[in-house]
């Protein structure tokens, strides 16, 4: 796996982020969801230092984040799969996501050692984390287990 810090550069003693494995073949399915999604790209709101504390920590609803940067191809590999989640479960969950190269904060403060990182957020907690470019399936999987009630 290569290594790189969130200036993408080697650094020893920075904090080293993982970038993960990108195949070269980039048409197709990724995790059960075509990557040429007719959904918005609006669906996933993207969140901020300042707006964290009310979209995400305040939420009424459980919120699904995801953490990236621009330069990651597996965080690109899974944006149809994020709004798919923030379609199918509309008025049930908020998915939004936050750049961790203008935000490194949120590095720091949740411990993402790789990219992309999905946290699920419930009542101002975080609940559940996963790092990697994750299918659906396993999206799916993890919303199962720690928000059984978007089954109903």
């Amino acid at each position: 796996m290569n290594r790189t810090n969130l200036n993408g550069t080697d650094g020893l003693g920075k904090l080293a982020v993982g970038i993960g494995w990108c195949p070269k073949r980039s048409r197709g399915q990724v995790g059960g969801v075509r990557r040429r999604s007719t959904l918005s790209m609006k669906a996933v709101g993207e969140v901020s230092k300042d707006s964290f504390q009310g979209e995400v920590m305040e939420s009424d609803l459980p919120v699904l984040v995801d953490f990236y940067a621009a330069w990651c191809g597996p965080c690109k590999l899974i944006a149809p799969v994020m709004d798919w989640c923030a379609s199918e479960y509309e008025g049930k969950l908020r998915v939004v996501k936050i750049d961790t190269e203008k935000y490194p904060n949120f590095v720091r403060e949740y411990s993402i050692h790789g990219l992309p990182t999905l946290a699920i957020f419930k009542n101002g907690e975080n609940i559940s984390q996963i790092e990697g470019a994750i299918g659906k399936q396993k999206v799916l999987d993890l919303l199962k287990d720690n928000l059984p009630e978007l089954s109903s």
